[in-house]
């Protein structure tokens, strides 16, 4: 047992030490931004409705960093809520207001009854980043309009 939690120890750190940031506008001084990591979400396809195409790797951690406040996203979500369930949906859209020098993830889950996104946030380069808890949990953006399909236990947005 113990083996396996240093495996997965070891597969995290090697994860989460490929990472890339993708400035969206490099005029914005780094402090007055804050960065988003999409790879348990989907796609991000518009930013403040400018067409974006910030796709999630499939072996590295992807951060965007956009200027911090106000912000709606497009996304197109393809996301595991367990081992055989899965939310599918294009067009959503959810609005946040993001602080500066902060890092966010999201993750597709249920709260409620209700499908959505929890979105964690922690400071710029704080070694605990990536490790959700009941702390860093700072929002939970619901999904409406889902229609779920049986047979293959995929979550459709309408």
């Amino acid at each position: 047992m113990k083996k396996i939690f240093v495996l997965i120890g070891i597969a995290v750190l090697l994860f989460v030490s490929c990472e890339t940031i993708t400035k969206f506008d490099d005029s914005i001084p780094q402090e007055k931004t804050a960065r988003l990591a999409t790879f348990r979400i989907g796609d991000v396809v518009a930013y403040n409705g400018i067409p974006v195409n910030w796709k999630r790797s499939a072996f590295k951690l992807d951060y965007y960093q956009i200027p911090a406040g106000d912000t709606l996203l497009e996304c197109n979500v393809n996301a595991a809520l367990g081992p055989n369930e899965y939310f599918k949906g294009n067009g959503l859209q959810f609005r946040f207001t993001y602080l500066p020098k902060k890092e966010y993830f999201f993750f597709v889950g249920q709260r409620d009854r209700t499908y959505g996104v929890f979105i964690h946030a922690w400071d710029f380069g704080d070694k605990n980043s990536g490790a959700p808890t009941k702390d860093s949990l700072v929002g939970f953006a619901p999904f409406l309009n889902i229609d779920k399909v049986t047979g293959d236990n995929t979550i459709y947005l309408k």
